[in-house]
This record gives structure tokens, C-alpha cells and sequence, in this order.
């Protein structure tokens, strides 16, 4: 489990460095950044075990049920039972991911969105069960306290969200969920004038 961990951290930051290519930061700039330095500093993890046992009417019931995650990388191990589905837009449908042998799902999550300030979004995903076999899936989750990156907010222009840690979004996603409103958009940064209906900082 402890070496499962460290790969696991490993590959973390290297996709890490893969997306900040992607927004035109240099290792350099990477190396010297604030904001990137403390989002290594504040890295955490989570590891869940899912079973989702086969069932047979299985467009009667639902394996998990529409959502984003709440971190900035989720790396899926799956067993080669297809069953996650990721929504694809315009127009709006459910596509099956394949779950070939030995490969990892890389699902992006809410504060990597709020990291980006929105250049990459958060993947919204479910999953659906089998009607001849089980399916087991482990998902690896990584997420640290973020703002938005100022390579990622155009020139004359705001940050979209406001900085946030990972245990202080939890409860706002917690608040989210209950008043079947977007985390996302209780952290977006009002406009002037405009009231965002979160509480202040300290």
C-alpha cells in the first residue's frame, strides 16, 4: 500500500507537469512558482475500494450516481468490467469508458478546474452496473490547496475563484450537495457590485 502510494504521488506530479506545459509555463517557471511549489507542499490523498455487484435489470438501479470529484487528479485501477461513464456534451450523452487490462482512468476534478480557472474543466462521471458481472474499481485521489494559477487568468482580468483548501472545499461541496447547488460556482469570485453569498476569508 506504501509503495502504491508513492507511485501514486509520483505520477501525480508529473501530470502536474504535463498540465502546466499545456498553460505555457517553462521548468523554470514551474520550479520558481509559488503557487506550484505549495501545491506539492499540500498534496493530499485518499483511496477508496468500490464493488458494484452484477445485477440483473440493471437499468433499474444505479452504481453511482452523477458527480465531479473533488481534487485534482483521480486515477481509477478498474477490474475489465466496463461501467463508468463520463458525460459527454452538446449534445448531452453517457459514453462507456473501455477498462483494458493494466491502464488507469485519469479523471480531472473541481479544484483542478479551479486551478486552471477553468482552462481545464472537471469531468462529470457515473457509474452503472453489470448484468453478469461484478465490477471493482479503485480510484486514487489527489488534491491540495489551490488558487488559480496567474498563468491561467487572462491579462486585465480576475481570477474566476477564489483560493481555497482541499478540507475547506469539502464543506462547501458538503453545502453544495445539500442545496443541490454547483461547489464550483460557491467559490466563483463575484463580480463588482455582486454578492457571491459566501462568507468572508479571515
Amino acid at each position: 500500500m506504501e509503495e502504491h502510494h508513492r507511485e501514486m504521488r509520483a505520477l501525480g506530479g508529473r501530470l502536474l507537469d504535463v498540465f502546466f506545459g499545456a498553460l505555457g509555463l517553462t521548468a523554470d517557471q514551474i520550479a520558481a512558482g509559488e503557487t506550484e511549489r505549495k501545491i506539492r507542499e499540500t498534496m493530499m490523498a485518499t483511496m477508496h475500494l468500490n464493488l458494484y455487484p452484477r445485477c440483473p435489470e440493471p437499468e433499474r438501479a444505479m452504481g453511482l450516481a452523477a458527480h465531479t470529484d473533488s481534487g485534482f487528479f483521480t486515477f481509477i485501477t478498474q477490474s475489465p468490467v466496463p461501467g463508468l461513464q463520463l458525460l459527454r456534451r452538446g449534445p448531452d450523452r453517457w459514453v462507456t469508458v473501455p477498462a483494458p487490462p493494466g491502464a488507469f482512468v485519469v479523471v480531472l476534478g473541481d479544484l483542478f478546474q479551479l486551478l486552471t480557472n477553468g482552462r481545464f474543466r472537471s469531468a462529470h462521471h457515473r457509474a452503472v452496473v453489470n448484468r453478469e458481472r461484478d465490477r471493482i474499481s479503485v480510484p486514487y485521489f489527489l488534491g491540495p490547496a489551490v488558487a488559480p494559477l496567474a498563468s491561467a487568468v487572462p491579462p486585465g482580468r480576475k481570477a474566476a475563484f477564489r483560493a481555497v483548501t482541499w478540507p475547506e472545499y469539502m464543506g462547501v461541496r458538503g453545502k453544495a450537495l445539500r442545496t443541490d447547488a454547483s461547489a464550483l460556482a460557491l467559490l466563483q469570485v463575484a463580480e463588482e457590485g455582486e454578492d457571491d453569498g459566501m462568507p468572508p476569508k479571515n
